[in-house]
């Protein structure tokens, strides 16, 4: 089984609670279905291809969709968090977001010494 963290945002939560996440399932495909009927031999574990977790932000979206297969139901989701996602300004993430090539090459910078300067990019 899958630690309880959000398939969406990858944010772990709180069992104690089902408001701040919960364990889902989704609409069985075939695949799924041969997986249950593998699970039922002695000694199998893994956790279910048709189950995810979700945290209090995402389950309730997540509820709509359960008579969906979870690959069409991530899908939808993923497509409408998309739309309310803000980059900022393309220029300046462009001009730190550089290729990984060019940085070393530029700058020579040790390979311990390169994941400083990627991590003082994101922390200030």
């Amino acid at each position: 089984m899958k630690p309880p963290m959000c398939e969406l945002c990858s944010s772990g939560f709180d069992l104690s609670d089902p408001e701040l996440g919960d364990l889902l399932y989704f609409k069985k495909t075939a695949s799924d279905k041969a997986w249950y009927k593998k699970a039922e031999e002695p000694g199998f574990v893994g956790h279910p291809p048709n189950a995810a977790w979700f945290c209090g932000d995402h389950i309730k979206k997540a509820k709509e969709l359960l008579d969906f297969p979870l690959g069409e139901a991530l899908q939808q989701m993923r497509s409408e968090l998309s739309e309310y996602v803000d980059l900022g300004d393309k220029e300046i993430i462009e001009d730190k977001i550089k290729p990984l090539d060019s940085i070393i090459e530029e700058e020579t910078i040790e390979p311990k010494g390169f994941w400083a300067k990627v991590k003082s990019w994101f922390i200030r």
